[in-house]
């Protein structure tokens, strides 16, 4: 007898017994089933419990195994600390953004430890407060910093803007100032020099590990310069070779150790006629200078006249190797006075007005006039060819030691840059009147060529300029018989990625007779 099934047939009437079945017992034996199944139940949960504790257990255990058994856990700490300190990848900690180094010390108590006596992870600071509730913000974070970074050279950004705490933010600064290795100071919008006051606290010779300095500022005002004169511990940092300067300063208002220096810089903000009486009386004191970069743009709002080129004497730099010049003063006014004689780079973008009339012109007959002077020989040029074709050879014609050459031609016109390409495809390439006859850059021995697009009529030129260069003939019709080859083959070339994938397989010879291609 099926007595659940009567039961079920009984729920389905309005029957309140059940022929020949108790109920009642029936009730007692399915309570007992029930106490049962419910003991069983109890058993298996503590069971899986104990199963899923001892999983739980034993994933952790073989976790720990792993991690002891990690390469990493092979280093010798020194070797981590040199892994932790490139995780900086510009090498400065944005304190208002940073997440680096403070992420190393959340991995671990090993990591923590390590990152916490890492004393150069926490030696290179951006300071930037945008406001003074910013400031406030970073204050304890720049004071951890501080601490953290225990004995070690200091590399700090200090940017300005106009704040209530600027000058404390200063001076806490300057109590470190003899762990200084590199100072960099920009004055923001409307802030005039009374932040600067802590620096006079500085003694003559506290400054032993300062190497570099640099120093801007956003507008065009001059602070009290006798101010700025008073502050002599920079002109006695014995270890000061590098300074760049934010032309919104006059250079002169800075007391600084001129011949001593072997990196100058000046760039940003403008130069003004009655600063070019700066400059002269600067750069002859700077006589261990290897590397003199000028970057600034002419904007003397009156325009006085410069005064002619040569009456101001010329300027021997003996050591100067690398000139940049982002070209801005007129007729190439610097060159005329300089003499180089072994300077073997050189940086050189002309300068472009609001006429589209470029400086290269002008400029050439100075640049040649220098060469002519200094005796050189430049092997290494970069060079933004801004003015029209025949001023770029005439530019170039002046180089015929030229090794390495990077072109940028972003803003060429797509006709110029075809025109500068063929330049480099030997002297029969181009119009006879544009060029002197000569093999053009004939040491030539590694390109850099940023810019243009791959156009089928760059790529073809392209490809004939590396063809010639490494000494094969031309794929196309025009030929290159009757050109002069050049001196030595070209060995390296680099182009942009796209136009890269393009040459490649169309220069698989030039790279079989022992040309690298690369791209950046």
């Amino acid at each position: 007898m099926d007595v659940d099934s009567d039961i079920w047939e009984a729920l389905r009437s309005n029957q309140s017994s059940i022929s020949g079945v108790n109920l009642h017992a029936e009730l007692y034996k399915a309570w007992e089933e029930f106490d049962e199944a419910e003991v069983e139940l109890r058993k298996l949960r503590r069971w899986i419990s104990a199963l899923e504790e001892k999983r739980d257990l034993t994933q952790s255990r073989c976790t720990n195994i792993l991690s002891l058994l990690a390469p990493i856990r092979r280093l010798p700490p020194e070797i981590l600390s040199k892994i932790f300190t490139h995780t900086l990848s510009s090498g400065f900690v944005h304190l208002s953004i940073h997440r680096l180094p403070v992420l190393l010390t959340h991995v671990c108590s090993y990591w923590r430890q390590i990152a916490l006596s890492t004393s150069t992870l926490w030696s290179s600071l951006i300071i930037d407060p945008h406001d003074d509730e910013e400031l406030a913000r970073i204050r304890p974070i720049l004071d951890g910093f501080l601490v953290h970074s225990g004995t070690a050279p200091l590399s700090t950004c200090l940017i300005l803007r106009n704040l209530l705490g600027g000058r404390d933010l200063v001076d806490s600064v300057v109590r470190h100032a003899p762990r200084w290795n590199s100072f960099s100071i920009h004055l923001g919008l409307d802030v005039d020099w009374s932040p600067l006051e802590p620096l006079l606290q500085i003694g003559d010779g506290a400054l032993n590990q300062l190497k570099e300095v640099r120093l801007f500022r956003e507008i065009d005002l001059q602070p009290h310069a006798s101010f700025l004169q008073e502050i002599t511990a920079l002109k006695t940092a014995p270890s000061l070779t590098s300074v760049t300067i934010g032309l919104s300063w006059r250079p002169t208002v800075f007391a600084l150790p001129w011949s001593q220096l072997t990196y100058l810089k000046f760039e940003g903000g403008y130069f003004h006629t009655n600063s070019i009486s700066d400059l002269f009386d600067i750069l002859p004191k700077c006589s261990q200078l290897t590397h003199f970069s000028f970057s600034v743009r002419y904007g003397d709002p009156d325009h006085p006249p410069f005064p002619p080129p040569g009456s101001r004497g010329l300027i021997t730099l003996p050591k100067l190797q690398s000139l940049h010049l982002d070209y801005t003063l007129p007729d190439g006014y610097l060159l005329c006075h300089l003499i180089v004689p072994n300077l073997n780079q050189f940086i050189y973008v002309p300068h472009v007005d609001d006429y589209d009339q470029s400086s290269l012109a002008s400029a050439t007959l100075g640049f040649q006039s220098c060469l002519q002077r200094s005796l050189c020989a430049i092997t290494t040029l970069e060079f933004t060819p801004e003015g029209t074709p025949p001023d770029v050879f005439r530019f170039l014609d002046c180089l015929p030691s030229i090794r390495n050459i990077r072109l940028h031609l972003g803003s060429t016109s797509p006709r110029h840059t075809l025109d500068i390409i063929r330049y480099l495809s030997g002297p029969n390439s181009i119009p006879s009147d544009q060029t002197s006859g000569s093999p053009n850059l004939p040491m030539l021995e590694s390109i850099t060529i940023s810019g243009p697009h791959d156009s089928h009529s760059v790529v073809e030129a392209l490809v004939s300029m590396a063809r010639f260069r490494c000494g094969l003939s031309s794929e196309s019709s025009d030929s290159f018989t009757d050109v002069t080859s050049p001196t030595t083959r070209l060995v390296f070339a680099s182009f942009n990625k796209g136009l890269f994938t393009t040459l490649a397989p169309r220069l698989e010879e030039c790279v079989a007779a022992g040309l690298r291609l690369d791209f950046h």
